[in-house]
């Protein structure tokens, strides 16, 4: 078997060797390495960084999977042993996490979260017969048939199809758009366009960044988007324009400096699953004034309303003190189903574990389950997407459900 390929900059190294030290959660012994006979699963999670308000969510989710397997647990073959690492939110310390996984052993991994954490490190995993299970890498670019990640989220293709079906129901004719510079903001903004321009709408101005986008840089292209939009609204008066962001949490530092450009004010503004639910952005109270002000509405897809996906959101809430995203939903769902898998194939042979989590999938009754997966192993429905927006709840602001769009009919039961 190959050493794992290795990808992380000397300066990224030095600081996660300092810092390195993983989570360990359900039968570690006091020395942190993993317990034998117990399943061993590593955990690839942004716990700090720009997708943290997320990954503590995911963190909660697959801890609360582990626990009621161990509890149910006959025997210690049947356990599941969780290495939890912080991926900081940055690719290059996910890689090296990936790598330390390798070394101790561990052929199976929850996670990544981000599609561009996924881009970097897959082919570590492709080169050493390992296998991802992500619940929230989206982007459509990642779909490749017979490699080592399996999705249990469906692809950004049909976000992209659904936020156009969004805007033109709002009557939406022009659109400016802002995207991370990514396989994920990228990826998702040339499918909108593409999208968009086939239903008959127009693209007026596309922004971007190299990294780290800041205040100085938003302020520059806010003002140059106020400029397009003040000529389009002089040369067509009645057309309608709209704006989406396909950012993580550096679109909250962007709608906090937009409440300062007063054309910008009254347009309708638009995100992704990306900011979907996002508890930091209501927490700074500018950008949350101004995404109530323009009905700031994010798609995500659709939460479930099953008995199951019901009792989870609700114990996680409680435990977190916040809204929960259907993507920590769906990690609870993975670590059930990989543990299903296990029980019956074990981990020895990962192309034999694949083929069995293909068929638990089929009759998995969880909270986001059954589901089928296609031929890259990726969710294929349903595509159905919720609309969350920023609402002013007596004096302080909330998420509130604002629509549900669904592409395609689907039979399945337990959706909004």
């Amino acid at each position: 078997m190959m050493k794992p390929f290795r990808v992380f900059p000397i300066a990224v190294l030095f600081s996660l060797i300092c810092t390195a030290a993983p989570l360990c959660i359900t039968g570690c012994d006091d020395d942190d390495s993993p317990s034998t006979g117990a399943h061993q699963v590593g955990v690839l999670v942004p716990l700090t960084g720009e997708v943290s308000d997320l990954g503590e969510s995911i963190r909660a989710a697959v801890e609360l999977a582990a626990q009621e397997i161990n509890d149910q647990a006959l025997n210690t073959r049947h356990r599941i042993e969780l290495t939890i690492h912080d991926t900081e939110s940055l690719p290059p310390t996910a890689a090296y996490h990936l790598n330390n996984l390798y070394d101790d052993g561990i052929r199976l991994v929850i996670g990544p979260c981000t599609s561009e954490e996924v881009s970097l490190i897959k082919s570590i995993a492709d080169q050493n017969n390992m296998l991802m299970i992500s619940g929230s890498a989206t982007a459509a670019g990642l779909a490749v048939t017979g490699d080592s990640l399996m999705r249990f989220v469906v692809d950004d293709t049909a976000q992209a199809e659904a936020l156009s079906d969004k805007l033109r129901q709002e009557g939406i004719s022009k659109i400016a758009v802002f995207y991370r510079p990514d396989i994920y903001g990228q990826g998702l903004a040339d499918a909108l366009a593409e999208a968009f321009t086939t239903a008959g709408g127009s693209v007026i101005a596309e922004y971007s960044y190299n990294r780290g986008g800041d205040q100085e840089l938003f302020q520059t292209q806010l003002a140059e988007l106020q400029i397009v939009v003040e000529n389009e609204q002089s040369a067509e008066p009645a057309d309608e324009i709209g704006v989406v962001v396909v950012f993580f949490q550096e679109g909250i530092t962007l709608l906090h400096e937009a409440d300062a450009f007063e054309t910008l004010d009254t347009l309708k503004w638009f995100g992704t699953d990306s900011l979907a639910k996002n508890n930091l952005l209501l927490a700074d109270s500018q950008a949350a004034a101004f995404a109530a002000r323009t009905g700031f509405r994010c798609s995500s897809m659709a939460a479930f309303t099953n008995d199951a996906y019901t009792a989870v959101e609700a114990q996680l809430q409680a435990q977190l003190g916040k809204d929960i995203s259907v993507f920590a939903m769906i990690y609870y769902d993975a670590v059930h189903i990989l543990s299903q898998a296990l029980e019956q194939v074990g981990e020895a042979d990962v192309e034999a574990l694949k083929e069995k989590i293909r068929e638990v999938v089929t009759e998995y009754q969880g909270a986001t389950g059954p589901f089928e997966l296609n031929n890259a192993d990726d969710r294929t429905g349903p595509k159905k997407f919720d609309f969350w927006t920023v609402t002013d709840q007596d004096g302080s602001y909330g998420w509130s459900l604002e629509s549900t769009l669904e592409l395609s009919l689907n039979e399945d039961a337990g959706f909004r």
